[in-house]
């Protein structure tokens, strides 16, 4: 969201999709390595890696370290084999980073807005989660135009009913000592107000 939308939010992880001749065992064997090699070369402090979960399609890691100044931090990253999307909604932007960070600019692929109000709308749907920021960006994206209708329409009927009948309740979990947990540490304090 941060790279290709321009979102302010800060993110807790960084979700990746595996390219199709990546193997899950390769992923699962790697992401730790370079997430250590990664965090080393950015002057992170005692970083270790550790796999957090491993299912059929996805393998997630949580790096954790110490800044130069001492504080503790943690991030976690997530590589998932869900199959290729549609290259109609794929789009690759170059990402050219603060020149404090001393990293050239580097070209990341990622999807169309009406993709991504798509898979947030079924990430805010979905029984498993409850996540104050999946609104957040559906916010963002349909203010920016999105309009994910075309590609919802192509989902079965009985899935769109599913969401039809449960959007209110699962709305209604997301409570304000949940975004104040879970969305507004990772907002800009000028972001508050919304």
């Amino acid at each position: 969201m941060r790279a290709v939308f321009g979102s302010l939010r800060l993110t807790k992880g960084i979700d990746f999709d595996r390219d199709p001749s990546l193997s899950l065992d390769s992923a699962k064997g790697g992401l730790p390595k370079a997430l250590v090699r990664a965090a080393a070369n950015a002057g992170i402090r005692q970083p270790d890696a550790q796999i957090t979960k491993l299912t059929q399609t996805t393998v997630r890691a949580r790096l954790s370290g110490r800044s130069l100044s001492g504080i503790d931090l943690r991030f976690e990253v997530e590589v998932s084999g869900r199959g290729a999307a549609d290259p109609a909604h794929k789009r690759r932007e170059t990402v050219v980073p603060p020149a404090s960070y001393g990293m050239a600019p580097f070209i990341v692929e990622s999807y169309s807005n009406e993709m991504l109000a798509a898979m947030k709308i079924a990430a805010a749907m979905s029984e498993t989660r409850n996540a104050p920021r999946d609104v957040y960006d559906l916010h963002d994206l349909l203010t920016a135009g999105a309009d994910p209708a075309e590609l919802l329409a192509s989902r079965p009927a009985a899935a769109l009913k599913q969401i039809h009948d449960r959007a209110l309740r699962k709305l209604e979990l997301i409570s304000f000592a949940l975004a104040r947990e879970e969305l507004l540490p990772y907002l800009p304090p000028t972001c508050g107000n919304r």
